[in-house]
Order: C-alpha cells, then sequence, then structure tokens
C-alpha cells in the first residue's frame, strides 16, 4: 500500500508536469505555430509580405520583334529588372540584363510580358536572314480558334478529300478578315476568307503562291508549342508537275501566260536567295 504522504507526492508531482507542460504550450509552442502561420498567411496573399525575385520585364509599347538581336541599347530601353512576387515567376525567367545581350528573340516578346531563357538564343538559325513578311489568303481558322501570334500548320485543301502540309508549325503574325474571294478558289471553298501575314523564307513564299493555284489554303491549329512538327508533305515538283497537268487538261496546253508565272517565280526566289548572301552584300 502506497502511504498517504507518498501519494500525495505523486499528485504534486504529476500536477507539476501538467502545469509544466501547458505553460510550454502556452508560452512556446502555440505562440510559434501562431506566428508562423500569420507569416504564411501574410505571404500568401499579402503582396509585401511575399518573397521576392527579380525579373526581366519588356516594357515600352511596342515590344521587342522576333529575330531581334538584343543589344545593350535595346536592353536598355526596352526592359527592365523588376522584382515581382516568386509565386508570380515563370520558370526559368531571366534575372539579369547580362543574361540578354547579343542574344537573338525567339519569338515576339510583347509589352509586359516577362523574358523566359527558353524565349532567346545564340544559334544563327534564329536570325532567318531570308524570312520576310507575306500575305496569304485562307479560308479555314478551325471555327475562329486561329489567332494572331498562334502556331499553325499551313495547308492546301485540294477539294478532293486530299490535302498536303505546305508549312508546318509556323508563327501567325497577324491574322485579318479577308475582303473577297481569291478567283476560283471561291467556288471550291464557300467558306469566309481571311488574311494571314506570315513571316516565309524564299521556299515556303514559292510553296504557299504555287499550292494556292491547286487549292486554297487552310490552317491547323497546335494546341501547345510544344508538340511535335508536323511532317511537310507539300513537294514543289510534283506541285508543278500537277499544275501542269490540270492546264492541258482545261486548255489543251499550258499557255505561255502559265507558264510565264512558273518560270517567274523561280526565278524571283533564286534571285532572293542569290542577292541575299553574304557574298553579295547581302543579309548576314
Amino acid at each position: 500500500m502506497i502511504g498517504k504522504d507518498k501519494l500525495i507526492l505523486i499528485l504534486a508531482a504529476f500536477c507539476l508536469v501538467i502545469a509544466g507542460l501547458i505553460f510550454y504550450y502556452n508560452n512556446i509552442v502555440i505562440p510559434n505555430v501562431q506566428q508562423k502561420t500569420e507569416l504564411q498567411v501574410r505571404r500568401d496573399i499579402d503582396l509585401n509580405a511575399m518573397p521576392k525575385v527579380k525579373t526581366a520585364i519588356v516594357t515600352g509599347n511596342q515590344g521587342i520583334a522576333r529575330y531581334t538581336l538584343i543589344t545593350e541599347d535595346i536592353a536598355d530601353s526596352c526592359i527592365s529588372i523588376v522584382e515581382i512576387p516568386e509565386k508570380y515567376a515563370a520558370k526559368n525567367v531571366v534575372t539579369d540584363k547580362s543574361q540578354l545581350i547579343n542574344k537573338v528573340a525567339k519569338e515576339d516578346l510583347r509589352p509586359g510580358e516577362q523574358i523566359l531563357n527558353d524565349s532567346l538564343s545564340q544559334d544563327v538559325k534564329w536570325f532567318k536572314d531570308f524570312e520576310r513578311l507575306k500575305e496569304f489568303e485562307v479560308y479555314g481558322i478551325v471555327a475562329g480558334e486561329v489567332k494572331s501570334g498562334n502556331i499553325v500548320d499551313i495547308l492546301v485543301n485540294y477539294g478532293n478529300g486530299d490535302y498536303d502540309v505546305v508549312v508546318p508549325k509556323i508563327k501567325v503574325h497577324k491574322l485579318l478578315e479577308g475582303s473577297g474571294r481569291d478567283g476560283n478558289n471561291s467556288k471550291a471553298h464557300p467558306g469566309e476568307s481571311y488574311k494571314i501575314i506570315l513571316s516565309v523564307d524564299e521556299d515556303q513564299y514559292r510553296d504557299l503562291e504555287i499550292a494556292k493555284k491547286l487549292g486554297v489554303l487552310e490552317t491547323r491549329l497546335y494546341i501547345d508549342e510544344s508538340q511535335p512538327t508536323s511532317a511537310k508533305t507539300f513537294v514543289y515538283e510534283k506541285a508543278v508537275e500537277k499544275l501542269n497537268i490540270i492546264v492541258e487538261n482545261n486548255k489543251g496546253i499550258m499557255d505561255d501566260e502559265a507558264r510565264g508565272q512558273i518560270q517567274n517565280l523561280n526565278l524571283s526566289v533564286d534571285s532572293m536567295k542569290s542577292a541575299n548572301t553574304p557574298e553579295n552584300g547581302g543579309a548576314r
């Protein structure tokens, strides 16, 4: 049997332990938890309390066009380094202007956008010496889903259930509503036409000019830019042969005007390529 005095001592010790635990939780554990919770809540909802990171932002009203070589002058006039909450910063974002100098913009950098390292390159292929802006008439824009800045394939629809990919995975520089039909294409495709502005090289320009004589141009929209590029199925040489056959079937023989158009197109493409070579003082 435990004596009365020992029982009182045990109860007293137990009460002291309980009191110590209560004191510890009330004065140490709970305040720390409250402080951490309050800090976390502030970080989640209070912009001033959120952790910040430096981010490169495009400033001004013009933005930076695709294929622009970013010099120190462009970086100083069109780009600012600002601190924004870490939770709002994009992955792989540029954090210092030194990361931008002598890089080439792989895509249009619009005002207010964060600049990603993925949007820049030092590879000369992004200079695109021979690319120029050109407008084309298209009849399919995926039920109105295609917008300026989207990535699309340009297809030629032959009107017989067959089609070819003429230019795969190209960015829409601008999309405008069309102003009427383009010759026989209006009969082949009753839908509304649109003017699409693309940055194309000489071969792409040549292919599109021939393709629109064989059918109507349409677009096929990429859901995400990371999707693999479609295979190009349009072959210029076969298209010229097909155009010759169509004209011969319609007129008995291909007239001089039609032959001249194809020859002039080939000469124009060849001369543009020759003029743009470094040996002739063209773009480098």
